[in-house]
């Protein structure tokens, strides 16, 4: 494995360990339910992206089926993060009493169905097309989509307490790992259309590994200061622990 697959890898488990933590947490408050299930699903969107990324430093062990399926996961991971947003959205209906959207859990199911017709058809004329489709363009689509869905989340979420600043550094961060994000698909396309099998660059893997990292340290540090919040309201210390 070469560093920058080290650290890919690295990157995405300690985003995975860092959520769960942080949802393990959110738990032991009944009320938080629907932040809990935010946190698992955005913690599950890190751990299908550890085996896409162990799968990917063997990419010229991997033929046939095997290798399409991997394209998949990265697309599964985008679902999970648009579901996550829509827990945020519904915990911020529920807390602060306004008119909320499933818009976005609508997208996430209707995208379900669509990458299950991926794997209902591999030996069907023209299912290359696609597959690439799958990895050129409906991937990164999804995963953009699932972190405005998390920023919304968290604006509905977040809206009016006394540290905003933390949303729109979440924002900053989002805006340009999306820009990261399509600039690299862009690039993928132009190699596909011309026949080169391309394989993300190291200063890629680097780059996206960061966003990663800043990404999730800041959509934890919002979930939890919100719970820590509430916990203050209801009496309750901040980190309680469960009595032996």
């Amino acid at each position: 494995m070469e560093p920058a697959d080290i650290g890919a890898l690295l990157s995405v488990t300690a985003c995975t360990v860092s959520a769960i933590e942080c949802a393990r947490h959110v738990q032991r408050e009944p009320r938080d339910h629907r932040l809990f299930v935010s946190l698992i699903l955005f913690a599950l969107n890190w751990a299908i992206l550890l085996a896409y990324y162990a799968l990917q430093t063997d990419k010229q062990t991997l033929t046939g089926i095997i290798r399409d399926v991997r394209n998949f996961l990265p697309a599964y991971s985008g679902v999970l993060i648009l579901f996550a947003g829509g827990a945020l959205r519904r915990e911020a209906v529920a807390r602060r009493q306004i008119k909320g959207t499933g818009r976005y859990d609508t997208i996430a199911l209707w995208c379900l169905y669509f990458l299950i017709l991926g794997h209902a058809i591999p030996f069907v004329p023209g299912s290359d097309a696609f597959h690439q489709f799958v990895v050129i363009l409906l991937q990164p689509l999804l995963t953009i989509v699932g972190f405005f869905s998390i920023v919304v989340g968290l604006r509905m979420l977040t809206k009016g307490n006394d540290h905003s600043w933390l949303w729109w550094i979440f924002l900053a961060i989002a805006f340009f790992y999306a820009c990261a994000d399509i600039f690299y698909g862009v690039i993928l396309f132009r190699k596909t259309m011309q026949g080169i099998e391309y394989r993300m660059p190291d200063p890629f893997k680097w780059t996206f590994a960061g966003f990663k990292v800043a990404l999730t340290s800041m959509f934890l540090l919002m979930v939890f200061r919100q719970t820590s919040k509430e916990r203050t309201k209801r009496g309750h210390p901040v980190l309680e622990r469960r009595s032996a």
